[in-house]
């Protein structure tokens, strides 16, 4: 059963995987988007796919851009699903190249037909062996401390781009570093700011939530950040374990709840948006309808305008999509 099938959905954080052992393409989001919910719109995050195989290193990541612009085509035609899949497009780029990376950003912005709307280069980082890198090797543990990488982030703002963080809870006071250097770049950030309950911060998972919320209110009070809702179903949070079965929509929702609440009170309905990070949620057993009928029990009770917030409108507009 979908729970209010009616409320507009703009999913901002899926992927496309085209790897043999985790295929998930554009056919696979068309059947989940399709199983119930009214999703409008959605944002396309990198995940390594359609690369280029040949030309300069730094603008084989273009070829990503390319491909999933050929699927915001053939969703935009109305012949496979709903005509706002992938209207936002966010890319990788080394943003380590300071100002030489404007070029590159360029090549994104064009292959993007008006759709490329940010830039996640990925800082996660943790010598915790509970953390092993999930995509290759992880980056220096300072990079977002780096002038070079200031300097990308700050093209990025320049270029009416945003910049998407994607770290684990302990690198927080880093993005509050580079915040206070990002001047007016927008800066999105992924999975609620990654709390992690496994690991070192096991040993004392109350004292490592309260750390998670305190970061967060530290980081609030840069009026240019906005916070991604979701993503706790990532082995890394501790809330569920791969394959763990039972996790259907009220099982979602009773364990993320205390994170969910956590980050909308800190952040505000006006800056918080809820994404499935899908297909990476699968790996706990959750399906896509799931994860949004959770969503929809954890907010029953709260006002329209801060299911609108959350649900469709501060994606919407901090992604400049257009949808409404």
């Amino acid at each position: 059963m979908t729970l209010e099938p009616e409320l507009a959905i703009v999913d901002p954080h899926h992927h496309f995987i085209g790897e043999p052992a985790h295929r998930y393409m554009f056919d696979h989001f068309v059947s989940d988007v399709s199983s119930g919910h009214n999703v409008v719109g959605s944002v396309h995050v990198e995940a390594g796919t359609g690369y280029k195989g040949t030309g300069p290193v730094e603008l084989r990541p273009v070829g990503e851009t390319e491909f999933v612009n050929g699927m915001a085509a053939l969703s935009a035609s109305g012949n496979f699903g709903p005509k706002g899949l992938c209207c936002g497009i966010v890319g990788y780029a080394d943003l380590r190249l300071g100002a030489h990376v404007v070029p590159v950003l360029e090549a994104h912005i064009a292959a993007g037909g008006g759709r490329f709307r940010a830039v996640r280069d990925s800082t996660v980082w943790s010598d915790d062996p509970a953390l092993p890198p999930v995509r290759g090797p992880y980056p220096a543990s300072d990079l977002m401390l780096q002038d070079d990488y200031q300097a990308g982030v700050m093209e990025l703002g320049r270029l009416g781009l945003a910049y998407e963080a994607w770290l684990f809870q302990h690198q927080l006071p880093q993005l509050a570093a580079l915040a206070a250097k990002a001047g007016s770049t927008r800066i999105i950030l992924d999975h609620g700011g990654g709390p992690v309950g496994v690991g070192r911060n096991a040993r004392d998972r109350p004292a490592a939530f309260r750390q998670w919320q305190d970061e967060l209110r530290k980081l609030a009070q840069f009026d240019n950040i906005y916070l991604k809702v979701g993503g706790f179903g990532m082995p890394q949070v501790g809330l569920f374990e791969p394959q763990q079965p039972g996790t259907d929509a009220a099982g979602i929702a009773e364990r993320e709840r205390h994170h969910i609440e956590s980050c909308v009170e800190i952040f505000t309905p006006e800056r918080c948006m809820f994404e499935s990070n899908f297909p990476i949620e699968s790996i706990t057993s959750r399906s896509y309808h799931d994860i949004w009928n959770a969503f929809k029990i954890v907010t029953t009770n709260w006002t329209e305008h801060e299911k609108s917030r959350l649900f469709s409108r501060t994606a919407n507009e901090v992604y400049e999509l257009g949808l409404f």
